[in-house]
């Protein structure tokens, strides 16, 4: 089920509905303007597990930024990021460009291990 738009609108109240339906752990797309210690305390609250998140824009997990994507989603207890839909053109451009992409893809899959974490791009 998406429940993106009641997400948006309350997340804690969203949440309660979802653990009250019987789910066990839910996939994130966005934080909804919520830092990673109030997500994990509403997740807490209602016993749900976050079972993924799909992080966007892909910049997100480039440089320094990447290192604060992997702390939200430690705290979050996250196992899996997904890297969601068709990558930006910059980095697909060319068949070198690409290869350059899958392999920051893999140096970050490689550090993510670290914090029990896996990466994803379908």
């Amino acid at each position: 089920m998406v429940f993106r738009d009641s997400c948006a609108k309350d997340l804690q109240k969203t949440l309660d509905a979802i653990a009250e339906m019987g789910y066990s752990g839910v996939e994130f797309h966005d934080s909804y303007g919520h830092d990673a210690n109030t997500i994990r305390y509403f997740l807490d609250s209602t016993g749900l597990k976050c079972c993924g998140f799909h992080v966007r824009p892909f910049t997100k997990l480039l440089g320094s930024a990447f290192d604060e994507t992997l702390e939200f989603n430690h705290i979050l207890g996250n196992p899996y990021i997904i890297i969601p839909g068709s990558l930006p053109d910059e980095y697909i451009s060319d068949i070198a460009m690409f290869e350059k992409t899958a392999e920051t893809i893999s140096e970050m899959a490689s550090r993510s291990r670290k914090y029990g974490i896996s990466i994803g791009y379908p």
